[in-house]
């Protein structure tokens, strides 16, 4: 089953943060990616870390989430 996935962009005015995790099995670690646009879709700022940890794909997303979240507040 094939996924497809497009971007929407948010409401006027606001600032839309997309966010994502990939696992590195082979070097025990995690990465962590982060992107803010505009309601125009302009590029506003990115963020990316890696963290040397071996973990389960759904705590990947969820610390990834949570990674955002710190970076916005």
């Amino acid at each position: 089953m094939e996924l497809l996935a497009s971007w929407v962009k948010p409401q006027p005015n606001t600032v839309k943060v997309s966010v994502d995790a990939t696992i590195f099995e082979d070097r025990s670690e995690v990465g962590f990616g982060m992107v803010a646009r505009d309601s125009d879709g302009r590029l506003i700022e990115t963020k990316v870390l890696t963290k040397s940890e071996c973990i389960s794909p759904v705590l990947a997303e969820a610390i990834a989430v949570k990674e955002a979240l710190s970076w916005i507040d």
